[in-house]
């Protein structure tokens, strides 16, 4: 039996964090990659994934109101966001501000994205 891949839209600018995640997924997933918040949001509203991955740059007040806004305007899907470093008190705001998950980027495996994906997505169900 055949499985339907996942549809995880990937909101980063650079190409070389977008071919690490899509070789880390794998077949398993279809990724779709927008350079900024607002082409994400506006692919968001014309298609259905199952997830966000949101690339931030710097952990600071500017990146939360970046996670904030893109969890309220696409409150339907999980957003795990993907930050420069392993962050723990970066994690617990960014989770408070919305984010179903907070990964950093030096540490990323597949087996960590695999997990959060599949954890946000079903928390995220839970909710609905």
């Amino acid at each position: 039996m055949e499985t339907t891949p996942l549809k995880i839209l990937l909101i980063s600018a650079d190409a070389a964090l977008a071919r690490r995640v899509g070789e880390l997924l794998g077949a398993a997933v279809d990724l779709t990659v927008e350079p900024t918040a607002d082409a994400g949001l506006a692919m968001v509203a014309t298609n259905n994934f199952n997830a966000v991955l949101f690339e931030i740059l710097q952990a600071n007040a500017a990146a939360l109101f970046q996670i904030t806004s893109l969890t309220t305007k696409a409150s339907r899907l999980p957003v795990i966001v993907i930050g420069p470093d392993d962050d723990d008190q970066f994690l617990a705001e960014a989770v408070f501000s919305g984010a179903q998950d907070y990964l950093g980027r030096p540490t990323l495996t597949a087996t960590m994205l695999g997990h959060a994906l599949h954890g946000a997505i079903s928390r995220q169900g839970e909710r609905q």
